[in-house]
């Protein structure tokens, strides 16, 4: 009893360590790209600098979500094919152990990684998606003007419009000597002022841009015929922000919210999440047989035939949610036919190789 218990920790510490490994790998690529991304609208002053790391953390976890179950399935192929080489599969079955003692460790892990998706999906994603909208709003409710570079050309938030400053005071966070430049198809307007400071609007979310001492010209480059005006005080509309708009809306949903609801957009969201957990457990089967291989084939002999298996599931996951939302698949069929097509072909994979299916179900009827 022992000896199976130092065994069955071994096999789970090994698929743990694979697990980690590729999770670490595909999360800093892929968090790396936003990264990037987010310090860029630091840099042009979209979003101030203090939401760069909040922004990243909770976008993080909408990316092991989406990470945590191929993760899952490269992990456990690296590891059994790893035994396989290495022939310890086979001296482990030659000392007595059994193939439901060598596969209960894969399962255990396949189960409690599909547990931490469904408390993901269900609990954790909504709930950064509000924050991350929440810091959207808050990075878009103001025009950091303590974030602007004196000297630097910057796009005004939400308007096709660039600002420049000359310089900003320290104390009041006012712009000194600004100038905006707007340019459409009818003309080209170049606005100037001294000083320039955000306020708010009566309405909720509405704010604007007070100019004061400051001219404005209009027309046509080229043109001989342009519009000049001088102002005490000026006013330019920003980007309203009191709704941020359907973006995002069912990704913020709760699961009594998704499942009460008639919507097939919403619908169709549940069977999304419901389909991280569900592609953990099925993956978990499929990497099994998958992982088989003799000692001359390698360790990374089917790596590319997985992963290649593995976007075919992906966007087969995708087609049927967009399907649904459609109405060309019916709800209650939803994505199972997805899943059903992948657990069909490990179940015909498992019974293929070896016989191994049927000798575990002999050996779980005979415990």
């Amino acid at each position: 009893m022992t000896n199976g218990r130092i065994i069955s920790r071994y096999l789970l510490k090994e698929a743990l360590f694979s697990f980690f490994a590729v999770l670490t790998v595909l999360l800093l690529i892929l968090l790396g790209g936003v990264f990037v991304k987010l310090l860029g609208k630091v840099a042009e002053g979209s979003i101030d600098a203090s939401l760069l790391f909040p922004l990243l953390f909770w976008g993080s976890l909408n990316s092991i979500t989406t990470l945590l179950a191929v993760s899952l399935f490269l992990g456990m192929l690296l590891t059994l094919g790893r035994l396989y080489k290495d022939s310890e599969i086979y001296a482990l079955r030659a000392s007595g152990v059994g193939d439901r003692q060598l596969l209960r460790p894969f399962i255990l892990l396949g189960i409690s990684v599909a547990v931490l998706l469904v408390l993901l999906a269900f609990w954790l994603g909504p709930q950064a998606e509000r924050n991350i909208n929440q810091l959207r709003n808050e990075a878009a409710a103001k025009l950091d003007l303590g974030g602007v570079t004196p000297g630097r050309f910057m796009t005004l938030p939400g308007q096709d419009a660039v600002i420049f400053a000359e310089s900003l005071n320290s104390d009041t966070h006012k712009l000194n000597n600004i100038f905006i430049f707007y340019q459409t198809e009818e003309a080209l307007r170049v606005i100037s002022a001294r000083s320039a400071d955000q306020i708010e609007g009566a309405k909720e979310g509405e704010r604007f841009l007070e100019l004061q001492d400051g001219q404005m010209f209009m027309g046509l480059p080229g043109d001989e015929q342009f519009t000049h005006v001088s102002y005490k005080k000026n006013g330019v509309r920003l980007a309203d922000t009191g709704s941020n708009g359907p973006s995002g809306e069912i990704e913020m949903l709760s699961f009594k919210a998704l499942w009460e609801s008639s919507e097939p957009s919403h619908k169709a969201e549940l069977h999304w999440r419901l389909s991280f957990p569900i592609s953990a457990l099925v993956l978990t089967l499929l990497a099994l047989p998958m992982s088989y291989s003799t000692p001359r084939q390698g360790r990374f002999g089917k790596l590319a035939l997985a992963i290649l298996i593995y976007i075919v599931y992906a966007n087969l996951l995708g087609l049927g949610k967009t399907w649904i939302e459609s109405g060309a698949v019916p709800i209650w069929l939803g994505l199972w036919w997805v899943h059903f097509m992948l657990f069909a072909m490990a179940m015909y994979l498992l019974l293929l190789q070896n016989k191994t299916l049927s000798r575990w179900f002999r050996s779980i009827a005979n415990t």
